[in-house]
């Protein structure tokens, strides 16, 4: 393993450096926002008046990979002469070269008269690979280009000043955007450069010299978690649709060669393969429960866009048509149990316990003692534990870029569920004899182009079956922004066919008012603020709120006019000052109480907080509504259960679907209101409820409550 020494960049971080070098133009980069930044995008190579920083800094990056040339040639020689390690350091040093001659360009049209080229640094790591390095190849591996396969899929922009989206190497392992490798802009070319694909390969081949990530991989477990996660969902939804199964059997083998029966039971019989135990990844070495699962969400939506289907959607069987009532029925329950699933939670929670503790092996943590920011302050350490441990293996958002191209799965249009992000339960809301299931459900749509996205079929037979259940979707995409516009409208308008039992609300979490930057930014008046998050309100969608003709307007006024001061009196104690953290906290907060409003007017069975993908702002809003719901309901200590459970609803998407952590900007905000909700209620707990309570109907507040939803089937 490589040693590092004191002081010293890992090997890692001097790759990520030699990427962000090798990205370096000669358009003016953009200025990040500072609650955009993120450890690998701390540095940036084009400000020339800051160049003798960087000069040390790029010292260290040449040090960093001579002294691990130095090692490996010393003490792990055998190594040398395996072609992986031989392409990793090709790749390495291809792109060292990139980086020099990118930076030394720059460095000539800002008229510097220094040279990366000349650093003895430099000179030093060139010298030793090719006198000792290269002497230990048997034969060069060619590695310069980016396999001729994928070149099709990108598209290289001719204007760099147009360039959006994707830039470098450091926006992809942030993942944040992730979706514009799937999505094509309106004129059909990418929002990455070929440049850029060229570099993740580079990278990626870069990062296979890293011991640890050779001898164990942490996240290899999620395939398996989620396959066994999938033959419990596989189960339950067969036990759901058991009632229909029956009768469709009895007449289905004459119908067959029908589009809508094939489909069908093509879907149920995938069904019954992934509810097999014996097709768990763990006893088999063909097809898991995992890809019978893929099979029968794939039949499933064959089944709803056939003709037959659509016919009885427009022309209803009569109910003297009892195979073809059938056949609907099951369609519909079927969709329903799709995502209304049941996750088995006790692996996952397991797991995600195991990454904290090896995260926080050998850290040294006093003795906690009681304050009321105890519990909140306990999740930022098991956080940080568990980043520490992740960011030792950081390859799995490029790996996941990469495999796109591998698989030819660019630009084919950007669909979470088709690749393979599922709905499911996450908990419940009781108040009185109402159950509110907490769905986690990314955007139910197909997105084809930047500018354009359709439900997905098997989301509209969702609906349909449950036209008694009432569904409230809290939309948290921007729908003024460019990429999210298109999915927006498409949920918004949606409700317009299922008015009676859907009401879909858009309160963004990603404006500038929402963030407090640019104009908000010093924003600091409290009298002001108040006033400005009003009007952003009532202006509706010209500031990205979305409240449907359907909703009452004048309670919605009245509740804004009378929440607003309530949390400024209860949570901030009047100040008249209020900095930019106690801002985002204070329209955090808000938004919980007028969510509480929604399900109080509405009054929904299911509810769901949907943003693009539900892998990092949605699990934060459950968790953040869990949490919230429970610290109102009793001031007593959290249960462990309650405990894992939170953990579950906020981490899990993101380690399974992703493999990385929630992005840490969404926990910041959750934890931060949180934690002030837990301050306030900790000194006048009576007083802050019966405050809360002022604003809802006699009862309300008092007899919600929050509990895990087990698998029972």
């Amino acid at each position: 393993m490589h040693m590092r020494r004191p002081g010293e960049l890992s090997l890692l971080e001097a790759v990520d450096d030699l990427a962000h070098m090798a990205e370096v133009d000669k358009v003016a980069p953009q200025k990040e926002d500072s609650h955009e930044s993120e450890p690998i995008q701390t540095i940036s190579w084009q400000e020339p008046d800051r160049f003798l920083y960087k000069k040390e800094r790029a010292q260290s990056v040449f040090r960093s990979i001579l002294h691990y040339l130095q090692e490996l040639y010393e003490t792990r020689r055998q190594e040398i002469s395996d072609p992986s390690v031989q392409r990793g350091i090709q790749a390495l040093m291809l792109l060292m070269s990139e980086a020099v001659q990118k930076m030394d360009r720059w460095l000539k049209q800002s008229h510097h008269a220094e040279s990366i080229t000349e650093l003895d640094e430099y000179k030093e790591v060139q010298q030793f690979y090719l006198t000792k390095i290269v002497q230990r190849f048997e034969g060069l591996i060619e590695i310069a280009e980016i396999p001729e396969a994928w070149v099709k899929h990108t598209f290289k922009i001719a204007n760099e000043k147009e360039r959006v989206g994707l830039k470098d190497v450091g926006a992809v392992r942030t993942d944040k955007q992730y979706e514009l490798f799937f999505i094509p802009k309106q004129d059909g070319t990418s929002f990455f450069s070929r440049d850029l694909v060229r570099h993740m390969y580079l990278v990626r081949q870069c990062e296979m010299l890293l011991p640890d990530l050779v001898v164990e991989d942490p996240l290899a477990r999620m395939k398996s978690i989620l396959d066994k996660d999938l033959c419990f969902s596989a189960q339950e939804i067969l036990h759901l649709a058991s009632p229909y199964m029956e009768e469709f059997y009895k007449e289905a083998m004459l119908h067959k060669d029908k589009p809508f029966v094939g489909a069908l039971n093509k879907a149920l019989m995938a069904l019954m393969l992934a509810s097999k135990s014996r097709h768990l990844l763990q006893h088999t070495m063909g097809k898991c429960c995992l890809d019978y699962y893929a099979d029968f969400h794939t039949y499933l939506r064959q089944a709803l866009i056939s003709e037959e289907y659509k016919h009885f959607i427009l022309h209803p069987p009569k109910p003297s048509e009892r195979f073809s009532r059938c056949l609907i029925h099951l369609a519909h329950v079927l969709s329903a149990a799709f995502f209304l699933r049941v996750s088995a939670k006790e692996e996952m929670s397991s797991f995600i316990r195991h990454l904290i503790e090896r995260g926080g092996e050998g850290s040294i943590t006093e003795e906690p003692t009681h304050t009321p920011l105890l519990e909140w302050n306990s999740l930022l350490d098991e956080d940080e534990h568990l980043r520490f441990f992740l960011h030792q293996y950081p390859n799995s958002p490029l790996k996941k870029a990469l495999d796109l191209f591998a698989e030819e799965k660019a630009l084919k249009g950007f669909d979470p569920v088709a690749q393979g992000n599922y709905p499911a339960k996450m908990f419940a809301i009781i108040y009185g004899n109402q159950e509110i299931t907490c769905l986690r459900l990314g955007c139910p749509t197909e997105q084809t182009a930047i500018h354009k996205a359709h439900i997905l079929d098997e989301f509209l037979g969702f609906l349909r079956s449950k036209k008694s259940a009432r569904t409230l979707i809290i939309n948290v995409q921007d729908r003024t922004s460019w990429m999210e516009h298109a999915r927006s409208i498409a949920l918004e308008e949606l409700q317009k066919e299922f008015a009676e039992s859907l009401l879909v609300v858009t309160l963004p979490k990603q404006t500038e008012f929402y963030m407090q930057i640019g104009p908000y930014l010093a924003l600091n008046d409290a009298k002001a603020f108040m006033e400005q998050f009003q009007q952003q309100i009532s202006s509706g969608e010209e500031c990205g709120y979305f409240f449907p003709p359907k909703w009452n307007k004048t309670a919605l006024r009245q509740f804004v006019k009378e929440g607003i001061p309530l949390v400024h009196t209860l949570f901030f104690g009047s100040k008249s000052h209020l900095v930019h953290k106690n801002r985002q906290d204070f329209i955090e907060i808000f938004y919980l109480l007028l969510v509480l409003k929604m399900i109080e007017l509405f009054k929904p069975e299911v509810l769901s907080f949907t943003c693009k993908d539900a892998i990092d702002i949605s699990p934060a809003a459950n968790a953040e509504l869990f949490g919230f719901l429970r610290m109102l309901h009793s001031p007593s200590p959290w249960t462990q259960d309650e405990k894992n459970l939170f953990l579950w609803i906020l981490y899990s998407p993101a380690l399974l679907f992703r493999e990385r952590a929630i992005d840490i900007q969404r926990f910041s905000r959750m934890i931060g209101a949180l934690s002030i909700v837990q301050a306030a209620l900790e000194v006048h707990f009576d007083r802050v409820v019966h405050a809360i309570s002022s604003l809802y109907e006699e009862g309300f507040l008092q007899e919600i409550a929050v509990h895990s939803i087990h698998f029972a089937a």
